[in-house]
């Protein structure tokens, strides 16, 4: 099973990397944005770039799964199981989002010497996980791309404009990385920094997979 997994993730990675407009486009999201509000502050620049994180590897999930749907039927139909596609899919998009964010926070910590790239990979792993998972259990309930599109655009940037204060922000999945990111870094709190992204995860995981089992195969 485990083999099967890893050759599933190859492939998928195969899959996005000719997708030559939409990798592009994912992968230069967060830099974009970070160049967008850097000007303001290095708390508000480090946020930017934890939010199109957020945006990047939610749409990278969500596409993902949609434009394999055709190729999973038939992977099922040749005796591959639900689950170990599930997993494989997973397991790729999990891959390149910690890559994408071992890079960021590189690039960064390099043109931002007073932000260390621990702060920044912390951060960006605090806003990637959550964000994965919630992008996998819209790629299962959205009908197309063009919903999954908008629903990301809902629950990772319509916050982005509001305050960490709101009462709103402290519900969605990218709070605990925005705050820690906000804060620079300066305290890793249980709590908001860790239970909130990895109790959504969770969550979003557990019906994203109850949703899989019961449409494919």
């Amino acid at each position: 099973m485990i083999r099967s997994i890893v050759t599933l993730g190859r492939l998928s990675a195969a899959v996005q990397s000719r997708r030559h407009t939409t990798t592009f486009l994912l992968s230069s999201l967060p830099i974009l944005f970070y160049a967008a509000i850097r000007s303001n502050d290095l708390a508000s620049g480090a946020v930017a770039l934890g939010i199109g994180s957020s945006w990047s590897a939610a749409a990278l999930a969500a596409y993902g799964l949609q434009s394999n749907r055709q190729l999973d039927s038939r992977l099922c139909l040749a005796g591959l199981g639900s689950a170990t596609i599930y997993l494989g899919r997973l397991a790729s998009f999990a891959t390149i989002s910690v890559i994408g964010a071992a890079l960021l926070s590189t690039i960064v910590a390099l043109l931002e010497p007073e932000l260390s790239w621990s702060t920044l990979m912390i951060g960006l792993m605090l806003a990637i996980i959550p964000a994965l998972s919630c992008g996998m259990l819209i790629g299962v309930l959205a009908p197309s791309e063009l919903e999954a599109t908008l629903v990301i655009l809902a629950i990772f940037g319509i916050p982005f404009g509001l305050s960490l204060d709101s009462t709103a922000v402290k519900y969605t999945p990218g709070f605990g990385s925005r705050k820690y990111l906000a804060d620079l870094g300066s305290s890793l709190e249980w709590g908001t920094h860790i239970l909130h992204p990895l109790g959504i995860s969770i969550l979003a995981i557990c019906l994203a997979t109850v949703v899989w089992r019961r449409r494919s195969c």
